[in-house]
């Protein structure tokens, strides 16, 4: 339980995908989901080389995204526990990510100015904007 509190202290953000699992990410690199009603760590995720940012949950439950200073984004299986695919592109900090709730696509948004959207089954980045260029026009 201390090292569960640690996390807790530690950590930057918490999503409930229902009500009894929860995610949590933190500056250790690592992403756990726990059983909100006992507080135990179901699994930990660990496969990002520098602090994760934010995460989603993909609208069918089985997969998580976990963004990362590391400039990548992690697909994750909630099944196996293990990354499916890591998705390279962003050349800064991904610091935001969302899924669209009616498809595959995930969005992301990084410190290189930009936001991509993904097909996550694919593993391909589909669009890029660079905000620095469409801010106010």
């Amino acid at each position: 339980m201390v090292l569960s509190l640690l996390h807790l202290v530690c950590g930057r953000q918490i999503h409930f995908y229902n009500v009894s699992l929860m995610l949590f990410q933190g500056a250790d690199k690592l992403v756990k989901l726990w059983d909100a009603n006992n507080g135990e760590i179901i699994r930990t995720f660990e496969g990002h080389e520098e602090g994760i940012s934010d995460i989603a949950w993909s609208s069918d439950g089985d997969h998580l995204a976990s963004a990362s200073d590391d400039k990548t984004i992690i697909i994750w299986s909630l099944e196996l526990g293990t990354a499916a695919r890591t998705l390279i592109g962003h050349t800064n900090f991904v610091f935001c990510l969302n899924y669209n709730p009616n498809s595959n696509l995930l969005v992301s948004g990084g410190y290189d100015e930009t936001v991509r959207v993904w097909d996550v089954a694919r593993g391909l980045r589909l669009y890029i904007t660079f905000l620095r260029d469409n801010l106010f026009g």
